[in-house]
């Protein structure tokens, strides 16, 4: 019944790779994914996905386009899952990459040789094709370990009774490295405990992954185009406001304000 329609692809929008193959069993239709700037739309597809080995992939920079991936140093970084680094590109069109008619806000990081760094956070294969993996501010490291706060969420969202989440990391007066939270907006009339979303996440990922602190909220902050604004929940917890709706995995009880 589900294959019964007249739609002949989707788009991913950053649909991970379990998702992206159970789309397409059952919907019998194939997925395109790209990668985008506010300043640009569309500067890489992948078009051969599944078909091509590519799930999971935002694809090869469009004809106008070049890209690389650079290391903190500035150091063009060879194929390889494990050459992790920012994803920064530029135009061989004449123009720039900027904010329209905003000429005052140059907020576009636009550096030696018209070449865009982004704050994206990928590899790319032997073929070309980009992983996209997260923002920079959303990376995390644990154990020796780099991952982002989207590798997380993810696994959250797949919660049935959980809608949406926002991981970061905060303060930890306990230790002098920071902790992993999670702000999870649960499903209307749902009832989860925190104690259950932590055995899932545990079932589902690395142990050091799973945030220690979990605070359930009715609604997420979000800005005009629907992105969560996580800087609002780092800012609460700074401030303490929301510690004492913050449940503590390791103590096994509400975050204790002093």
């Amino acid at each position: 019944r589900d294959r019964k329609h007249s739609v002949k692809f989707a788009f991913g929008f950053g649909a991970r790779k379990k998702i992206w193959e159970a789309f397409e069993r059952r919907f019998g239709i194939p997925i395109l994914e790209a990668w985008s700037l506010v300043e640009g739309v569309g500067m890489t597809i992948n078009t051969i996905g599944s078909k091509g080995g590519k799930v999971g992939s935002v694809g090869r920079p469009v004809r106008g386009f070049e890209l690389k991936i650079l290391d903190p140093k500035g150091k063009e970084l060879l194929p390889g899952r494990n050459n992790i680094g920012e994803i920064v590109i530029r135009t061989k069109l004449p123009f720039d990459l900027e904010y329209y008619n905003l000429p005052k806000e140059k907020t576009t990081n636009i550096r030696k040789n018209r070449w865009v760094h982004t704050d994206d956070f990928g590899y790319k294969d032997k073929d070309g094709f980009i992983y996209f993996l997260g923002r920079h501010t959303d990376m995390i490291q644990k154990r020796g370990e780099a991952f982002f706060a989207i590798d997380i969420e993810m696994v959250a969202n797949s919660h049935p009774l959980i809608v949406e989440s926002a991981v970061f990391e905060v303060s930890n007066e306990e230790s002098p490295s920071k902790a992993i939270k999670i702000c999870a907006a649960i499903k209307d009339g749902a009832t989860i405990t925190h104690a259950e979303l932590s055995n899932y996440l545990y079932q589902n990922m690395a142990y050091f992954m799973v945030p220690q602190f979990i605070e359930f909220k009715k609604e997420l902050p979000k800005n005009d185009i629907g992105l969560i604004q996580k800087f609002f929940l780092k800012k609460e917890w700074e401030n303490k406001h929301s510690r004492k709706n913050t449940y503590d995995t390791l103590t096994k009880n509400f975050v204790v304000i002093d």
